[in-house]
């Protein structure tokens, strides 16, 4: 039984393992907060204290953390450095195409082999023959990690050596992610506004689709988040990122400011860990004035 080893055990994290067990893998599961690492023990992972022990317990590591400095801290960990050598890092963390290269080449300069991959799914989706996963760089270090990627989806694409692909590719599917999320509210404040009822206008959409929920969401004035939906603050990380891209890149960053400042009043107002489409109330307070 192949073994890998699963760093971050947040809702992703948590994913991973239980689609590599289900797949067939031996999973070492470790997480920087200890009790987060108790859901990864109970669906059949060994779990470690130590994040470099491990490390040490496969010769392939899932590093799926918020983002590319948490992975670059985890790095810095006692022993994690020296426990690199010969291993394969494969890092489904979220970040720029800047990031990438650097964590690239971090890894490698310790004696590590690299992958740098993105996870176009929601944690419940992992493991489905519709889930989407890319992975970027080397094709024999491809080779070495499929069996285990292989088990995270169906819809998993190598997309060969330029190590900036699989997150530039996330980004491009995150910016049209996010066109829809604000476009739905958008729609949602038009029906408001004219009397339309929103379960109409919900009606009309893919019942799989995330603008559907985002609209049944506001017709219920229910923000909970569920399973196929994100919190206010996870969808301003979101534009962050697609900003600091456009930023770094010299393109125009107008539309990702315009649904970064509705985001920010939303948090202002309160809604940090509510669905994002609470954004309505934004838009409503504003009809209001």
């Amino acid at each position: 039984m192949d073994n890998v080893t699963v760093l971050g055990t947040g809702a992703m994290g948590v994913a991973l393992v239980r689609t590599l067990i289900a797949g067939g893998m031996s999973v070492t599961a470790w997480n920087r907060t200890l009790d987060k690492l108790e859901t990864a023990r109970s669906l059949g992972a060994s779990c470690e204290n130590e994040c470099a022990q491990a490390m040490l317990s496969s010769s392939i590591a899932m590093v799926c953390v918020s983002d590319y400095g948490a992975f670059h801290e985890i790095l810095k960990r006692t022993g994690v450095a020296s426990s690199l050598s010969g291993r394969l890092v494969i890092n489904l963390s979220t970040g720029t195409p800047e990031d990438a290269r650097h964590a690239d080449q971090t890894v490698r300069d310790l004696g590590g082999s690299y992958l740098d991959g993105a996870i176009l799914c929601y944690p419940g989706s992992l493991g489905s023959a519709t889930a989407k996963v890319l992975v970027a760089g080397p094709e024999d270090d491809f080779a070495r990690g499929q069996r285990a990627l292989t088990c995270l989806g169906g819809g998993l694409r190598f997309l060969g050596p330029n190590i900036i692909a699989a997150v530039v590719l996330d980004l491009a599917f995150l910016s049209r992610l996010m066109a829809v999320v604000f476009g739905t509210i958008h729609g949602a404040n038009i029906c408001e506004v004219e009397g339309v009822s929103v379960a109409e206008f919900a009606a009309l959409l893919p019942e799989d689709d995330r603008s559907r929920t985002i609209a049944e969401a506001i017709h219920d004035d229910n923000f909970h988040v569920g399973p196929m939906g994100a919190a206010v603050d996870v969808s301003r990380g979101a534009l962050v990122r697609l900003w600091q891209q456009a930023e770094r890149a010299g393109i125009g960053d107008e539309p990702i400011c315009l649904m970064l400042d509705l985001v920010n009043r939303a948090i202002e107002a309160g809604h940090e860990k509510k669905e994002t489409a609470s954004v309505i109330t934004v838009l409503r307070a504003q009809r209001a004035h």
